[in-house]
């Protein structure tokens, strides 16, 4: 099959990226190396089967390109700020980087006739929900961060891209994501703070919180 990963030099968009060239699939990766980088893909850059385009898929002008000159079989749609710091004091970014993405992506899924898409979403849309244990058909999501919240707009919008499409979708609602070639989150900041501080650790909230 040939696929396509938006978002794929990323840290989760290249491993992604590098299973399924081992599945013996083509990858067409798509970024626009905000967060991406180009070392993270440097061994797929040389092997056969694979291509990276550095292009904006928020916007439908520089993406529908890249659609028509592929015959995609599925999208992974990974494409999205996910620096929630950042987001957080510009809330543009997650609107952008993260909604309208998604809506470039679904747009040029329809008018190409691409059916199958895999969304990588996040716990966040679930907001706070002490004492609860979190299932799939837990209801009364309700985001309280701007990266939660463009990401549910992104679910609602391919609820309805899906079903009036016929298209067949999965979502994956993602927690805090660790490994090989993370460039940030948790970890970072933890290790900034003791750097600062090596005596004290400041913390959010608190410090009674847990996350399920």
């Amino acid at each position: 099959m040939t696929i396509l990963v938006t978002g794929g030099a990323g840290f989760i968009g290249s491993h992604l990226s590098r299973a399924l060239m081992g599945l013996g699939h083509e990858v067409v990766c798509v970024d626009n190396m905000t967060l991406g980088n180009r070392a993270l893909v440097a061994d797929l850059l040389e092997r056969k089967g694979f291509i990276l385009y550095e292009t904006d898929a928020s916007e439908i002008k520089t993406l529908l390109p890249v659609f028509q000159k592929h015959s995609f079989d599925a999208v992974y749609h990974l494409a999205a700020n996910s620096d929630i710091q950042k987001g957080g004091k510009e809330p543009s970014v997650d609107f952008r980087d993260t909604f309208l993405t998604t809506r470039s992506v679904l747009e040029c899924m329809r008018l190409c006739g691409v059916g199958r898409l895999f969304f990588a979403s996040t716990s966040a849309v679930y907001g706070e929900k002490p004492g609860i244990s979190l299932r799939e058909d837990t209801g009364g999501l309700q985001p309280v961060s701007y990266y939660g919240g463009a990401k549910f707009a992104s679910e609602a919008f391919i609820s309805a891209y899906t079903a009036m499409c016929g298209w067949s979708t999965v979502v994956f609602r993602f927690p805090n994501v660790i490994g090989p070639g993370l460039t940030h989150g948790v970890l970072f900041d933890f290790k900034r703070k003791l750097e600062a501080d090596p005596a004290r650790l400041p913390i959010l909230g608190e410090g009674t919180q847990c996350k399920p």
